[in-house]
């Protein structure tokens, strides 16, 4: 593996790839987008983010981003965030799923929703866990992808 001068890691034979992982800059989002229903899409995140929770030992979060059923709603986000104070205030709402990764529902069934309403949940979620996964279904309006 090659670094950048001056990047001098360390890195133990035993496992490399893991420690790669580990070493990386933590606070990434990833967004994952289906473009066919036929692609079991929340299946495939919520494996993806159990993986990564496991492979990298940091805190990961899947957000779910779906058309209707949510735990939350972007309205609901808008109303929430003012009286957080840099507090987390989603507990109620998140899930945790078969592993140790937990998710949440988001509903974005309204086309005409600011997306700038995303924006602020994502860099919410940012500073409390190390990895956000947001999947966006086939569904989703258009204006959120």
């Amino acid at each position: 593996m090659s670094t950048p001068k001056g990047d001098r890691r360390r890195l133990p034979a035993v496992y490399p790839h893991r420690r790669a992982v580990v070493a990386s800059h933590p606070h990434r989002v990833v967004s994952l987008v289906s473009l066919s229903r036929r692609i079991p899409d929340e299946f495939i995140a919520q494996i993806l983010a159990e993986a990564l929770c496991r492979e990298s030992n940091r805190s990961v979060l899947l957000i779910q981003c779906v058309q209707s059923e949510g735990s939350l709603t972007l309205r609901d986000w808008r109303t929430l965030y003012p009286g957080l104070n840099g507090e987390f205030g989603l507990a109620t709402q998140i899930k945790t799923g078969r592993g140790r990764a937990p998710f949440l529902r988001l509903e974005v069934s309204d086309p005409a929703e600011d997306p700038a309403g995303l924006a602020n949940l994502i860099e919410h979620c940012r500073q409390h866990f190390d990895y956000i996964l947001l999947n966006i279904g086939v569904a989703v309006p258009p204006s959120v992808r």
